[in-house]
């Protein structure tokens, strides 16, 4: 198996979250696509501020998903934080739909006391490793790819 690591960091402004503050009707959700050196990997995060279906509502939850084409495994140790919140999540996962996590009912994530939200942003950070089985040849290409700086950093668009 072929591993990797990774680093990738999500800064939302405080002006995209607001407005799902004091609406909880609205099912809205924030999400964010990541580009990688490496051939046919794409990382994203989906952020819902007050949840998403009956059973989760008034409470934030944040998706996390690799997906490599062609990859139908993808094995990860990862951490997410949002540390002016002091909140960290250590996960081992094999990815197939992403990992969802739950942060915090959303009267503590809008509480500025909690601080989720600091100076005008949320942060959110995952770092960790990923482990696939693959070809040679698309082992190489990756390797290459990740060659220049030894660490998989995942580049914004």
């Amino acid at each position: 198996m072929e591993e990797f690591r990774f680093s990738l960091e999500w800064s939302i402004p405080e002006s995209e979250l607001l407005p799902f503050k004091d609406d909880d009707s609205n099912e809205d959700y924030l999400d964010k696509n990541f580009s990688s050196k490496i051939p046919g990997c794409h990382c994203y995060f989906e952020f819902y501020p007050h949840g998403f279906e009956e059973e989760r509502r008034g409470k934030t939850w944040i998706l996390f998903n690799i997906n490599i084409e062609n990859i139908k495994k993808v094995i990860a140790d990862y951490t997410l934080t949002i540390e002016s919140a002091n909140y960290s999540k250590k996960i081992h996962d094999i990815i197939r739909f992403g990992h969802w996590f739950f942060i915090a009912d959303k009267k503590d994530f809008f509480d500025s006391k909690k601080k989720f939200i600091v100076n005008g942003k949320c942060n959110v950070k995952v770092e960790g490793t990923f482990k696939f089985e693959c070809n040679v040849s698309f082992a190489y290409s990756v390797k290459v790819a990740a060659a220049a700086d030894k660490k998989f950093e995942a580049e914004m668009p």
